[in-house]
């Protein structure tokens, strides 16, 4: 078959087109080519209907060239009008359709309207039919298809954080300063036993193997030991070379840190040979891991962990706090996972949250009150990120001979002292008085069970957003002798509590009047739907699958708080929970990353916490772009839900 330079020019520009989209940018050149050969262009005028659910089974393929296509159901009606919780999903160029119904041999769901003049690639089913066979990576996509587009992002992400991970760091040192120690090395015919045996002794992560002139034929590390050994039972009596990573990624030795960083990033490695002399004739000199690049800033979890847990001032905790970005964005270079990420941010920020109440604390006697911190919102999901202000309240309990009244009137001044305190080391004060100073944040257990008792029996509108932040309480620190037991209880009762069918249809129509944005193309150039250019990430972004997955929990009494950890819980197989979940980390990711390049510009985040949500679409690159209209759709899937069980 001929290669895609040999094509003639018209069927040359097909594959070349496609070749910019995904999957087709992965997908094997013969069967790509074949599927070209069977393409026809074809053109819709504006409000054409390209395929209709009520035409039945679906006799072709579509990918989009240019132009606008809305796929909606049939009850949605004209999808140039204004839709309410029928929802129309915007497909421009490089997008394809009816996969599923192409995949499964039915009829269409959703109608596929020309929502502007559309040219299409059309392909007969047939054609799929032996891409979808012949095509791995076809057939991953298909199956896949929000995960697969997220791998080709963190890709992107992967190499961008690098470089921007890199002009923090001392980048322009050459690799020949960084490996300073003589590699481990092995000989090709040493047997997989004896390398993982110098290895061991050696205390090391990787080896090189080298014939006796001393060029690299191969590298093998701690990594591989799982995939190539431990999973297929491999021989240890086999040569080293049957497992190990041939050709290796080298470079010489007067290549730069930023060099090897974008040289990981590009390849998915954490390890670079590092070679002296001329091409085909050089020799390893040394080895340069992943640890050692990002140890060049200095900064490591172990030292900001200290730093917080040893501080005895304010000063020394947001010294702390700084570190703690300069490390995330360095973790976001290394392909940290979103959902980790957040964590791991929560969980320092938790720390430093209770060094600064025990700071606090240190000042002020409390007479024998306990009290537990309480965190809300995205603090108790432990999903924050860099521009959270501060949601939170205080349940105690006060000692015996001692009023209610005179325990809270004593606690309300060090509450203020700490929400001032947290406000300095950069958590916002809440706009809406959402803190622990408030004298009405400031509860015993059964004064909270009788607030949240009011709102679940009377759902008003204030009280279902109320609700909506309150209810994803999460305890974070305690007075000296105290326990978390009141806390444990409380959530324990608002579990059982919240299953009321009426307030549960009411939360589910408060979280319905915020949609996902549709999105219009033109001329295969995206453009969303947004006010003054800018799109909040946060609230028509991670909001609404945020609510759903509350309102689900809380129906079936999941006491979990985290998104993630509530939907794979509440969710069916058929709900298809991961493509969910993909869908809100790429969104808390857009965040994360929108929110550290504010900050390396020298923005205050939390002087503008809606500045920190809100994005320019239109710079985002054409993937990103894609796979957060992806992301919309899964959370439109996902109020869909909400709209068949409580009929809203």
């Amino acid at each position: 078959m001929a290669t895609i330079a040999q094509l003639p020019l018209p069927l040359r520009q097909v594959v070349l087109f496609l070749r910019e989209h995904a999957p087709f940018s992965q997908v094997e050149e013969a069967p790509l080519i074949a599927l070209a050969r069977a393409g026809r262009f074809a053109y819709f005028v504006k409000g054409s209907v390209i395929v209709e659910a009520a035409s039945g089974i679906v006799e072709f393929y579509y990918i989009v060239q240019r132009g606008d296509v809305r796929s909606a159901r049939p009850s949605a009606g004209d999808v140039h009008g204004q839709l309410a919780h029928d929802y129309a999903a915007s497909l421009g160029g490089g997008e394809s359709f009816p996969l599923g119904a192409l995949i499964e041999g039915r009829a269409p769901v959703n109608d596929y309207t020309a929502f502007t003049d559309t040219f299409c690639y059309q392909f007969p089913k047939t054609a799929f039919q032996a891409l979808y066979e012949k095509s791995d990576v076809f057939r991953d996509f298909c199956s896949r298809r929000l995960a697969h587009l997220l791998q080709d992002s963190r890709r992107q992400t992967l190499a961008l954080a690098a470089a921007q991970a890199a002009q923090a760091q001392n980048m322009s040192s050459l690799l020949s300063q960084i490996a300073r120690r003589a590699p481990v090395t092995c000989a090709p015919t040493v047997t997989i036993r004896a390398a993982l045996e110098t290895m061991r002794n050696e205390k090391v992560g990787s080896i090189v193997v080298q014939g006796e002139d001393a060029r690299p034929v191969g590298i093998f590390t701690e990594r591989d030991l799982i995939e190539r050994i431990v999973l297929p039972q491999t021989n240890l009596n086999s040569p080293i070379t049957s497992v190990t990573s041939s050709p290796p990624i080298t470079l010489p030795s007067n290549a730069t840190a930023f060099d090897a960083a974008m040289t990981m990033a590009t390849h998915a490695i954490r390890h670079i040979i590092v070679t002296e002399g001329e091409a085909g004739e050089a020799k390893t000199i040394g080895i340069v891991s992943e640890r050692d690049l990002f140890s060049l800033t200095r900064v490591g979890l172990r030292q900001v962990s200290a730093a917080i847990r040893y501080a005895t001032t304010l000063a020394q905790l947001k010294a702390a706090a700084q570190d703690l970005r300069l490390l995330t964005r360095n973790m976001l270079a290394q392909g940290v996972a979103v959902e980790q990420l957040t964590q791991f941010v929560s969980t320092l920020n938790d720390a430093i949250t209770e060094r600064a109440i025990e700071l606090m604390v240190a000042n002020q006697p409390l007479q024998g009150i306990s009290f537990v911190w309480l965190a809300f919102g995205s603090e108790g999901r432990m999903e924050q990120t860099f521009a959270t202000d501060q949601d939170n309240g205080i349940l105690f309990t006060p000692p015996p001979g001692m009023s209610i009244k005179k325990a809270r009137g004593l606690l309300l001044p060090l509450a203020k002292r700490i929400n001032d305190a947290l406000h300095e080391l950069g958590f916002p004060l809440c706009r809406g008085n959402i803190m622990a100073s408030n004298p009405q944040l400031c509860l015993t257990q059964k004064e909270w069970q009788a607030m949240f008792a009011e709102w679940i029996a009377t759902p008003t509108p204030e009280g279902l957003m109320q609700a909506s932040i309150y209810f994803d309480l999460r305890p974070i620190a305690s007075s000296q002798g105290a326990t978390l037991d009141g806390a444990t209880a409380l959530r324990a009762w608002l579990a059982e509590a919240a299953q009321n069918p009426e307030f549960l249809k009411a939360l589910a129509e408060n979280a319905l009047a915020t949609l996902p944005p549709a999105t219009a193309t033109w001329f295969g150039q995206d453009r969303f739907e947004v006010e003054d250019g800018k799109l909040d990430l946060k609230l028509f972004g991670t909001r609404p699958i945020v609510d759903a997955a509350r309102i689900l929990s809380l129906a079936t009494g999941v006491t979990a708080s985290q998104t993630g950890a509530r939907l794979k819980r509440v969710l069916t197989k058929q709900d298809d929970p991961a493509a969910v979940i993909e869908a809100f980390q790429f969104i808390q990711g857009l965040r994360l990353k929108h929110q550290l390049s504010l900050a390396s510009e020298g923005i205050n985040l939390a002087a503008d916490i809606d500045a920190a949500n809100r994005i320019d679409p239109e710079s985002l690159n054409t993937l990103d772009k894609r796979i957060l209209k992806e992301s919309f759709r899964q959370a439109r899937r996902l109020q869909a839900l909400l709209e068949e069980r409580y009929g809203v």
